[in-house]
């Protein structure tokens, strides 16, 4: 199947018709990352400059955005990783980013390192592990009239409005880093291309007000990956809700959730722990010379 990829240094553009190439890769090397999915490269391709090549067996991803001082270099599988390595370097790449596997000389990124949950213990959230995830559920429910619905593709404009009002009210609060207007740009590519990267998205209503949402897909037949999750931080519990609700929502074939990265933001980061991932993707940014 992946015979249609060239072997580097030559390379072709990403694209959508790839999707089960990249499901055979991350399937073969038991991978569960979301950051070398085809839907959140795609996502974040907003210039259209990602390229894919097979390398040694592993298939090989460069990612070149104007606004970034160098390029990302992403590999999929670590077959023969140090002629891989060598070859990178002789063509003046020096770094493969978010690599799942840890290697001499590579540094440990936090802020990439991905969050995985366990659907099976989120949608029962004994112990006192949950304890805390338990009580702001408690605080959220005394709201009247909850509702956790999935969404329809022709109903999307009212989270649309809520992203738009989120952001709004994040600026007045936050200094805007490039981190969110690339996200914003990947939510607004992501209405775009919603039906054929299979989308989901979950919408929190009290009384009828949107309150949060989330847009996410199933990845490798057993993988709920999360893409975008906001919440109206006014309602105490609302994201704690909407994360349990969507684990009780979830097909029986998904076992786990990918919360994906905090980006080192200390608000998201706290967060993201306090919902008791099962454990945290460790990835790490690999030099190809010693």
């Amino acid at each position: 199947m992946n015979k249609i990829i060239p072997e580097f240094p030559e390379a072709i553009p990403l694209n959508l018709q790839m999707q089960p190439i990249f499901d055979e890769f991350h399937q073969q090397f038991n991978l569960a990352t979301t950051a070398t999915s085809l839907s959140n490269l795609f996502l974040l391709d907003s210039e259209n400059k990602t390229t894919v090549s097979t390398l040694l067996g592993n298939l090989l991803i460069q990612r070149k955005e104007d606004s970034y001082p160098r390029p990302s270099t992403f590999v999929i599988g670590n077959l023969h990783i140090d002629e891989v390595l060598n070859q990178l370097a002789q063509h003046g790449i020096g770094y493969i980013d978010q690599y799942p596997w840890e290697l001499p000389n590579a540094q440990v990124d936090l802020d990439n390192s991905e969050y995985l949950y366990s659907v099976a213990e989120m949608k029962a959230m004994n112990g006192h592990t949950y304890s805390g995830m338990r009580r702001k559920i408690r605080l959220f429910e005394r709201y009247p009239s909850i509702e956790c619905i999935p969404v329809k593709t022709n109903n999307l404009f009212e989270v649309t409005e809520f992203d738009e009002l989120w952001r709004d009210q994040y600026q007045k609060r936050h200094t805007i880093d490039d981190a969110l207007h690339e996200e914003k740009a990947a939510f607004e590519k992501s209405l775009l291309f919603y039906t054929p990267l299979h989308l989901q998205t979950h919408a929190l209503y009290v009384q009828n007000t949107l309150v949060g949402y989330c847009i996410g897909e199933i990845l490798f037949s057993h993988v709920y990956a999360i893409h975008f999750f906001k919440t109206n931080t006014a309602y105490t519990g609302a994201g704690e809700f909407l994360f349990h609700a969507i684990a009780q929502m979830l097909p029986s074939q998904v076992d786990l959730i990918n919360f994906q990265q905090d980006l080192g933001i200390k608000g998201l980061r706290q967060f993201k722990q306090s919902l008791s991932p099962m454990k945290k993707i460790t990835v790490y940014t690999v030099p190809t010379t010693h």
